[in-house]
């Protein structure tokens, strides 16, 4: 077999592309833990309505959709300690966390919880972090002090890919190109307050960021909930029709291209890299895949130590997402 014929294999493998159709499992604390007050902010709230009849639209993902993958929401997690065993629980995929706050009717989190959350994403979890800063004194970062990262309010943001990640399936995906997207409703902002392993995504117009990966977790973090809601501009129903739309489509499917392994960290150099397939066996450029450094990939067919490549000449390595948290 041609060493050419066995990467290609193994970048359908990884990468989520196959013949048949494979179940993105994703879990989501569901809107039961806030009852009252503004809530709704998450996959089974009504503010995402059309953000979770999207995935469930086959037309966008399934074996014969534009992403090749089915994908199941689990919504649970209503009670206070209900995620203490969440390390215990196989098969999920992605847990997205929206968010939470107010005076009355919302259960808070308990630190257990919050630690049992940050234990399950060391471990390989895939997590997108989707909380909000408003102007009021209740507490709307529930894992901000665990993942080191502030909010904060400003009236109006955006969120801008930064140049080196516009080729990232975030901003051009399966489901397009996205130049811009925009938050909602009252509680925007920006992120603050980030630790020294994170990589930005993404600004406003002012240079803020507004999207990020955490390097040590490979976990997602949006400074608005409302990116991925009907106050930030996503549509309804279950077609992808605005940018919106293909901002919301993108993500999932760029946190399912993380490979599944947990990570390693690697503090003397980029923690975070992107790996750019380009035109192996007839695929088109654009199928992505981040790694740690120092992570052994396709069965040691490709060996990354420190920024060389060890590897075929097809493949691409860019060292875009640094540990120091510049781009």
């Amino acid at each position: 077999m041609k060493i050419i014929t066995v990467l290609s294999f193994m970048i359908l493998m990884v990468s989520g592309f196959s013949t048949y159709a494979q179940t993105i499992s994703i879990h989501s604390v569901g809107t039961l833990r806030q009852t009252s007050f503004d809530n709704g902010y998450t996959l089974d709230g009504d503010h995402m309505a059309g953000s979770r009849a999207k995935l469930y639209n086959p037309e966008n993902f399934s074996d014969t959709a534009q992403y090749k993958k089915n994908i199941t929401i689990y919504s649970a997690y209503y009670t206070a300690g209900s995620l203490e065993q969440i390390t215990q629980i196989n098969g999920i995929d992605i847990f997205f966390f929206g968010s939470f706050y107010g005076e009355t009717g919302f259960i808070l989190f308990t630190q257990a919880e919050i630690d049992s959350l940050y234990a399950w994403s060391l471990r390989g979890g895939k997590l997108i972090i989707a909380e909000q800063r408003g102007q009021s004194g209740y507490p709307m970062e529930n894992l901000g002090q665990k993942w080191g990262y502030a909010i904060t309010w400003q009236s109006t943001s955006n969120i801008l890919p930064v140049e080196k990640a516009k080729d990232n399936r975030i901003f051009n995906g399966p489901f397009g190109v996205v130049e811009h997207a925009s938050m909602g409703g009252s509680a925007q902002g920006y992120l603050s307050g980030t630790s020294t392993n994170t990589s930005v995504l993404a600004t406003n117009s002012s240079g803020k960021s507004t999207l990020i990966i955490d390097c040590i977790t490979r976990d997602l973090i949006i400074a608005d909930v409302d990116a991925y809601t009907d106050l930030g501009g996503l549509t309804n129903g279950d077609e992808i029709l605005n940018e919106q739309d293909r901002f919301w489509a993108n993500t999932i499917a760029f946190m399912d291209s993380l490979e599944d392994a947990p990570p390693l960290f690697n503090t003397t150099g980029p923690a975070c890299i992107l790996i750019i397939f380009t035109a192996i066996s007839g695929f088109s450029t654009g199928i992505y895949l981040k790694v740690p450094i120092h992570r052994q990939l396709f069965r040691k067919q490709m060996v990354i130590t420190g920024l060389s490549l060890k590897t075929i000449s097809d493949v691409q390595i860019l060292p875009i997402y640094s540990s120091s948290g510049h781009h």
